[in-house]
């Protein structure tokens, strides 16, 4: 597979998981009506499921020559992207729990 088939699935998976893991910790959030234990639960499948897509882009671009230079950009992209993600479902988790932002 060649690198650009890889880097566009890196980045479909990654959307994949935000949008999964955000689903799960809204009905979290909705059924335990608890904000915490519904970011608790964002944070843990979103960092599990960034583990296994880093592991699988690993995997396949470890034969490319210039492999290193799509580790450090795809890599530092979504860790520096990371957090931003988090705290913009904190506020989703918010509205999903009733509580205004403004509280």
């Amino acid at each position: 597979m060649d690198v650009d088939t890889v880097l566009n699935l890196y980045i479909f998976f990654l959307a994949a998981a935000a949008v999964m893991c955000m689903v799960i910790a809204w009905f979290v959030t909705k059924i335990s009506e608890n904000l915490f234990i519904g970011f608790i639960s964002i944070f843990i499948a979103s960092l599990l499921s960034l583990m296994l897509i880093f592991g699988w882009f690993q995997s396949m671009t470890i034969g490319t020559a210039d492999g290193n230079i799509h580790w450090v950009f795809s890599y530092g992209l979504v860790l520096l992207l990371y957090p931003v993600y988090l705290f913009m479902n904190w506020f989703i988790l918010k509205r999903a729990r009733g509580v205004r932002t403004e509280d």
